[in-house]
């Protein structure tokens, strides 16, 4: 049976999310990424 892991971040800015995606660039694994930005005023 395969696998299937999942991660969500929720983040204050763009710019953590910008650092979080190039954190999870350097890792080694392969990631399928996506997303979607919500604002709740």
């Amino acid at each position: 049976m395969a696998e299937n892991n999942a991660v969500v971040g929720i983040y204050n800015s763009h710019t953590e999310v910008e650092a979080s995606i190039k954190e999870l660039q350097r890792s080694a694994r392969d990631y399928s990424m996506s997303g979607r930005l919500c604002e709740v005023p």
